[in-house]
This record gives C-alpha cells, structure tokens and sequence, in this order.
C-alpha cells in the first residue's frame, strides 16, 4: 500500500489510489478461513439460526465470502442478499458468486440508507463495517428497520485498541499500533456494539469476544509497519532507526517461526422486538 494511503478510508473504496489493495488485502486476511460449503457454513454461522427460506441480508459483503456461506443455510427458496458501498467490491462479489449455483444477489447500496422495504430480512448481518462509518448509529438503525419483528442481528467489528505486537522495542511497536487504530474511522467500535444494539431498541443482546491471534508478518507489515511507520517518521514521531530496528527484530522472529500479533473483534446480537 502506498504510503500516503496510511490513513485509508473503507468507506470510499473505489476513490482511493488503488481499489485492488482492499481486495488483496480481504484475501490476505481471511487465509485461514475455510471455503464456503454447508460444514463451514454451520460452523460460522449457527448462532444465527439461519433457516430454510429466510432472506438474509449481508450488509458491507465486501467480496461476499460470508454470504457464500450463509446462502448454504437458506436453501433453495431463501436468498442472501449482498449490500457494498464500492463498486469494485460488487463487481468482484458477482464474479466469486457466478458460478456458485447458490441462491445469492449483490447491490451497490449505502448502509446508512438501505433500499428495502421495513421488515424485509429474517437475519442482517454486519461484519468490519460499522467501524468505517461516520455515522454507525444511523447504520445501525437501518439495518434494525429493515429486519423483520423477531428477526436476528449480528455484528462483528474489531477493536484495533486492543492490537498487541511482539516486539522487543515495546514503546515503539505501541505508537505504531495506536497510530493504526486512530487511522480507522472508529477505531473502538468493538467495544461500543453492545451500548449501540441497546439504544436502538435491541433485546436480549449477546456479546461474544473472538482473540485475533496472527503470525502473517506480511499483512502487518502492509497495514501497519509500512504506511503507518513511515507516516511517524515522516511527522517525527518516531526516529526512522527506531522503526528500523523493529522492522529487522520481527523479521527475525518470523525467521525463526516466533511472529504473533493479536487484537480482539467482539460479535454483538440482538433481537428485534
């Protein structure tokens, strides 16, 4: 990623230097997922109690891995229906989807004004969306209008406060993570998830805490070390050695089979009333 997209907006995907770096970086990210099939399926989403003809509604599907998954659950008389801001996120969903023979559709639409009828969906779900919202509040009371009275909904965002790096030099790996949740639009909405399901009405509201545990030193180094580092040195907050040294003291721990960064994402429900 380019250094002066340090500050990246997932909000404005398809006017940034360039879109494709999202799509690699959604790839690069979800390595450890398994493919789309009924099995994974279930073991992702049985919480959700998805059902045989329920409309689903995924909303910010970005590639559209996860409705895959959930178009397994609503058989053949459900659909999951795929909602992204970018364009380029929609194009590369359809195109993932078209030969999939599942019950699936993709829109370009803003979460913070969905074109559906109120009580449309049997299940919304949201994950890494609202934290690059302006207004998630809105968001989420749009996507609550859209559900349908007894309908469940789920959202599952980090909490980039909680980004912990192995480092030796500690001071500096924290400024560097500090900097990365600020670089984020809501960089704590995993912790604010639960109070926003209860203002907009939510019930029986559930929270669920996921540990992130990572060891791909390349995605660190390409959304954090890289345009975040530089953008610290550049602004003299840290000294360009300093960054330097950290950069060589984890390579060599990847090395040696020892990286590990981590953070929290926290997965909130709530029942429609």
């Amino acid at each position: 990623m380019a250094e002066e997209m340090w500050k990246f907006d997932w909000g404005n995907v398809d006017k940034t230097p360039d879109p494709t770096w999202f799509l690699r970086f959604l790839d690069e990210s979800r390595r450890f997922m398994p493919q789309p099939s009924r099995d994974s399926a279930n073991a992702m989403f049985g919480f959700l109690n998805v059902g045989e003809g329920h409309r689903v509604l995924d909303v910010g599907c970005g590639t559209g891995l996860h409705s895959q998954m959930l178009a397994f659950l609503v058989g053949r008389n459900g659909l999951v229906t795929g909602v992204d801001y970018s364009e380029e996120m929609v194009r590369e969903a359809r195109r993932r989807a078209e030969s999939s023979g599942l019950r699936l559709e993709y829109r370009q639409g803003d979460a913070n004004d969905l074109e559906f009828e109120d009580d449309t969906f049997d299940r919304v779900w949201a994950a890494s969306l609202l934290q690059h919202l302006e207004y998630p509040k809105r968001a989420v009371r749009e996507m609550v209008r859209v559900l349908k009275p007894g309908g469940l909904m789920c959202s599952f965002e980090h909490d980039w406060g909680t980004l912990l790096i192995d480092a030796d030099d500690t001071l500096t790996a924290r400024i560097i993570s500090n900097l990365f949740s600020d670089s984020i639009r809501v960089g704590g909405m995993g912790r604010q998830l639960p109070r926003l399901f209860k203002e907009v009405g939510l019930s029986s509201v559930m929270v669920t805490g996921v540990p992130m545990i990572m060891s791909n030193l390349n995605l660190l180094t390409d959304v954090a070390l890289n345009p975040i580092g530089h953008h610290a040195v550049n602004e003299g907050i840290i000294e360009e050695s300093s960054l330097a040294d950290l950069e060589n003291d984890l390579k060599r721990k990847a090395e040696a089979g020892n990286p590990f960064w981590s953070f929290m994402m926290f997965r909130v429900t709530g029942i429609k009333q």
